[in-house]
């Protein structure tokens, strides 16, 4: 993690990794296969944090779904802050090479979209939501999100915009785009 917060994803070689570390190279191989054995793992931890921070509340849909819509904002600005140059590095390496695409949008774009979808169909069915492709929708709007938050806190140092701003715009943008309103 350490790592990819300060380099490319094509620079993460199994000797770089292990000159981070004081353990023995075979020690590598006794938990993982290869560098993208080992994203899946970080990518995995990232879900959980996600999901412990509040960004399933949405996908639950147990509450008010601009309150569920501002728990899950805010789960996914604090784990960009945390995370962001990473998560940066992963996502723009994605498209480059298949088994890390497969990781990133298995893990967490392709299934923040799924879930989203599902929460848009069972408030559109509730006439809370806009009406339209569901998937379409949870497509464009989490890819957005993505694009944003690494674009805001996927570079190492200080975000040039305050953190409050970030998660109240995307609040504001996603709250518009699914429910048609302001919040």
């Amino acid at each position: 993690m350490k790592f990819l917060a300060t380099h490319p994803y094509r620079e993460l070689t199994i000797p770089i990794l292990m000159a981070e570390t004081s353990v023995e190279r075979t020690s590598f191989y006794t938990s993982f296969t290869s560098i993208p054995d080992v994203v899946k793992a970080i990518l995995h931890n990232v879900r959980v944090e996600l999901g412990t921070a509040g960004w399933t509340a949405y996908f639950a849909g147990n509450n008010d779904p601009e309150q569920d819509v501002h728990s899950a904002i805010n789960a996914a600005v604090q784990t960009w802050k945390k995370h962001g140059p990473m998560l940066r590095a992963i996502n723009e390496a994605a498209p480059l090479d298949p088994e890390l695409e497969q990781l990133w949008i298995g893990q967490v774009l392709g299934s923040a979209i799924a879930a989203s979808a599902n929460r848009i169909k069972r408030d559109q069915a509730l006439g809370l939501a806009v009406d339209g492709n569901a998937l379409e929708l949870a497509t464009a709007v989490n890819r957005l999100i993505v694009s944003y938050l690494n674009d805001r806190l996927g570079r190492p140092g200080k975000p040039a915009v305050a953190v409050n701003t970030i998660a109240s715009t995307l609040e504001t943008m996603v709250i518009g785009a699914i429910y048609g309103r302001r919040p």
